[in-house]
This record gives structure tokens, sequence and C-alpha cells, in this order.
């Protein structure tokens, strides 16, 4: 990619060196035989997703010059990411997480590092004014950028024609009174408990509505979804007014290698879909079934491939959905 055009998605944000500890066995202050393994984590989950999808891709982050860092920026490097808005903070490490997977239960250790003075001066002008998807990873938990900084970022974006997603996080302590403002500029994507958190509602269906309300109640272009490992209930406008629509993803249920990273594969898959159909959504007529379709159908794929394996090809994604047809 030349230097000077800025890439069709920009993933800001979280970024960590996740080491994945999965065990049949714990016992503390024994050995326990495990299988684990290191991989980029957040910002880099959704970009490893992405590779070998046909879109280009650049990171905005804050990592330090020590044994993660180090490991993230090859990575990325590796799979032909620009790092121009990835900035080296000289005090604080790089993030890390242990996560471990202890028979059905995952318990993540989370150490954020850096990312905790990633702010808006750190990314790149011409991410903000020239890429099509602007995809920010822990809003809510990212205390340089939540609140007012957030806001003007998304607005930038927002005024550009860039189309933002904004993921929040459901750790503890997050504050999500700072994204409420962000609403009007954003496409929102949260679990079924950063919904219920946010807007005080169990059904995902009420939650997307009152999102849309907490909106000022309007949504123009844009979509607001809540996601489970079974559905996504969204809503958006057709001809002005508010419509609430639930698919179910056509590959619940079938078997996966891990679930660490299926969120960030699932907002990736609709980042990609939002670049390749960019002027459906700035025209207001993307098919936004389609487009979660297709973004499950990335996380499935991300989550059920070998260790060893590449990621998922565009033919892999578009092979698997027709494939959902047929059952």
């Amino acid at each position: 990619m030349n230097a000077r055009q800025s890439p069709d998605i920009v993933v800001a944000g979280l970024s960590s060196v996740d080491v994945v500890v999965s065990s049949d066995t714990f016992e503390v202050g024994v050995q326990n035989p495990a299988d684990i393994r290191i991989s980029p984590g957040g910002v880099g989950n959704a970009v490893s997703a992405m590779f070998g999808l046909g879109v280009s891709v650049g990171v905005s982050t804050r990592v330090r010059r020590d044994v993660f860092g180090d490991y993230l920026i090859g990575c990325w490097r590796g799979m032909g990411v620009d790092t121009t808005g990835v900035v080296i903070d000289d005090n604080l490490p790089t993030g890390a997480a242990v996560v471990l997977n202890h028979t059905s239960e995952r318990t993540p250790f989370y150490d954020q590092g850096a990312i905790a003075a990633f702010g808006a001066g750190d990314v790149p002008r011409e991410y903000i004014e020239s890429s099509k998807v602007f995809l920010i990873f822990f809003a809510g938990a990212l205390p340089s950028l939540d609140g007012r900084p957030m806001l003007e970022l998304v607005r930038a974006c927002h005024e550009n024609g860039v189309a933002v997603i904004l993921d929040l996080t459901d750790k503890l302590g997050a504050d999500y009174s700072s994204v409420i403002d962000c609403l009007p500029y954003v496409n929102l994507v949260v679990n079924s408990v950063e919904a219920e958190r946010m807007t005080g509602c169990k059904e995902p269906s009420k939650a997307v509505e009152r999102l849309y309300r907490m909106a000022g109640g309007v949504l123009e272009i844009k979509c607001f979804a809540v996601t489970s490992s079974s559905a996504v209930s969204y809503i958006y406008e057709m001809d002005g007014s508010p419509v609430i629509k639930t698919i179910r993803s056509p590959f619940y249920g079938m078997p996966v290698k891990d679930v660490v990273g299926a969120g960030d594969a699932f907002r990736a898959g609709l980042a990609v879909y939002m670049s390749n159909y960019y002027k459906q959504w700035r025209s207001g007529i993307l098919d936004w079934n389609k487009a979660f379709v297709h973004a499950s159908a990335v996380a499935y794929l991300y989550l059920s491939r070998d260790r060893n394996a590449g990621p998922p090809s565009a033919s892999d994604v578009e092979r698997l959905i027709e494939e959902s047809k047929e059952r």
C-alpha cells in the first residue's frame, strides 16, 4: 500500500498480546498440563481476522518497544498492515492478557499497559479523513480517549464520511456514560451483557430500541446491534422510520476450536462488509442482514480454524455463506 494512501479500514484502541492457557485440570500449587498459545489480542484479533479478506488495514494504538510490542508490530507488518498509527510509548509496557480456559469457564487476567495513554492525538489525520471504516475497540475503558476526546474523534470521522464502528467492553468498571454522546455518530455493536448494562434492558430487541432513543431517535444510515452466540438483534432506519430485526446465526451450534476473539472477529467481518459496500452504506441502502451474516461467517471461520492454519479468505467466507443457504 502506498504510504500516503489511507487504508480501507482503521482498527484503533486496545492492543495486547493474549496468552491463552487451555486445560482440563486446574490445581493450585502444582504443575497442570495445558495447551498454551500466544496471539495478538484486541486490535490484533480483528486485524488477523481481516487478513486475507481483500481489504487494506491500518492500526492506531500504543505499544512499547518491549518483547510484546515488537511481537505485535512484527505480526502486523508481516500481514501488510499500515503501522503509521502505532505510537511507541516510552513509559508504559505493551498491554497483555492471560486467558485461562478451564472446562467451560473462561477467566481473563489483563494488564492494560500503554493503551491507558492512547488518545485522539495518536490517530493520524489521514485515517480520520480518508478511510472507509474506523473501528474502535474497548470504548468505555480507554481513559485517555473516553469522553470528549472520543466524541470529537468520532464526530470528525462522521463529518468526513467515515463509517465508525464502536466496540465496548464488558470489563467491570467500564464507563459507558462516556459513550452515550457518541451514539449519533457511530454504528454500535455490543453483546447482551454490555447492552443490558448500558440500557437496563435484558431483551436485545428492547435494548436496540432503547439505544435508538438514547441517540435522539436519529440513525440515518447507521445501525445499532446487540449480539449473542446465536443471534443478532439490530435497528436501522428505512424511509426515516426505525426498523427492528432479529436474525439467527446460520452457523450457531457448529463446532469451533476456541471462543477467544469471537466478538473481535465478528466486528472485523462487519467492517470488511461495510468497506466492500461502502457506497451502499453512504447511500443508506446497505443490506444489514447480509452484513451480519458475513460478520458471523468470518467469526465462525476464524474460531474454527486449526492453530497453524491461516486466516479465512474471502472465497472461504462466500463458500460458507452459500453452504448455509442449503442447510
